[in-house]
């Protein structure tokens, strides 16, 4: 008889399903509702995988850095700076149309208000809890100081900075192969596993690559979706490759993160070399170094908003940020779920619906 082709990329009718049905059907994801994920460091079971456990046994101190405080390494060049008096918003609106005609007779305009008086003393509270934090060596500059201790500290961030990017690199052009390499594994021997690779090596079953992976990652048929393309991967093999993909993504997405802070130390260092080579000052050149002292310090600081206890996780807010380069904010993160929240309340009507109302 003909051999038989399990659910892979292209069997296109050609060979017989083992349920009898003659067309086989594209890899694909299910669904992409999966709203947790957990991040374990790994076990000591041995998988059949050794590079894969030996990769994430290397990268287990990073989880904490990765899915917590991006650049937690190089936190110890920022100091907590006292805040300048005026430094914090004062808490109401810096206008009142309240008395205009147009807002007494509209009630859409009063509750514009209403929202905006509250967005400034949400604004106040949210500076008031958060630390004024600096670059070291900015401060004393700032005050009148030499630059020199200033671009001492930046020259040692941009070289804590460059240790990581090149370490996140490493791990990415190796942990990267070995995740195909393990995930299109075939451990059996066998009538069914021969005829499986070469349905594989002729085109006739798909092999798993790197963007199914990430989204099977959101599935919550992920390990089914996997299984469906090499149905010859265990249940813990897929776990262990899915911590993989995980670490993967979040240490790449770091890299874009160290190039933007390594951009600012540069325009940092700029002003301040600026500064020692015409041996003064004036207000400008402060305002310009302390903002771009207080950007930087932002961007060492930067946690991750959708990781719980280190450990838990929001596989689509990963997979949105690593396909876009950026770190999601805490207010962007917030709205996306307070959109949620408000969809589950009120549905969003159907297509039928609308068009009949």
């Amino acid at each position: 008889g003909r051999l038989a082709a399990r659910d892979g990329f292209s069997s296109r009718g050609l060979f017989d399903r083992r349920d009898g049905q003659t067309s086989g059907k594209c890899a694909e994801v299910s669904d992409y509702s999966c709203v947790e994920r957990i991040l374990r460091p790994p076990g000591v079971e041995d998988f059949g995988l050794p590079t894969v456990l030996r990769l994430l046994r290397d990268a287990a101190p990073e989880h904490r850095a990765v899915l917590g405080k991006l650049l937690d390494s190089a936190a110890g060049a920022l100091e907590e700076a006292p805040r300048a008096d005026g430094a914090l918003p004062g808490g109401k609106l810096g206008f009142d149309v309240s008395k205009h005609p147009e807002v007494r007779g509209s009630e859409i305009a009063k509750r514009t208000i209403a929202r905006l008086e509250q967005d400034v003393v949400d604004f106040r509270k949210m500076k008031e809890l958060a630390k004024n934090l600096e670059v070291r060596g900015v401060q004393a500059f700032v005050n009148g100081g030499s630059p020199d201790a200033a671009l001492k500290e930046v020259g040692n961030l941009v070289t804590m900075l460059q240790e990581v990017k090149a370490a996140d690199s490493k791990f990415e052009a190796e942990a990267k192969a070995e995740l195909i390499s393990s995930a299109n594994v075939v451990r059996r021997e066998g009538r069914d596993a021969i005829a499986y690779l070469l349905l594989r090596k002729s085109g006739h079953e798909a092999a798993l690559w790197f963007e199914l992976i990430v989204g099977t990652l959101l599935s919550t048929k992920g390990a089914e979706d996997w299984r469906r393309v090499n149905p010859y991967v265990n249940e813990a093999q897929i776990e262990s490759l899915f911590a993989l993909v995980t670490v993967i993504m979040l240490r790449v997405n770091r890299i874009g993160h160290t190039n933007r802070a390594l951009g600012e130390c540069h325009t940092l260092l700029s002003l301040l070399n600026k500064v020692k080579k015409t041996g003064k000052a004036d207000e400008k050149d402060y305002i310009l170094v302390r903002q771009s002292a207080a950007s930087l310090a932002g961007l060492v600081s930067t946690e991750r908003v959708y990781s719980k206890n280190n450990e838990s996780f929001d596989p689509r807010c990963l997979a949105f940020e690593f396909a876009w380069d950026m770190v999601l904010r805490k207010g962007q993160y917030e709205l996306v779920e307070e959109f949620m929240r408000k969809m589950e309340i009120a549905p969003v009507p159907e297509v039928g619906e609308v068009m009949h109302a």
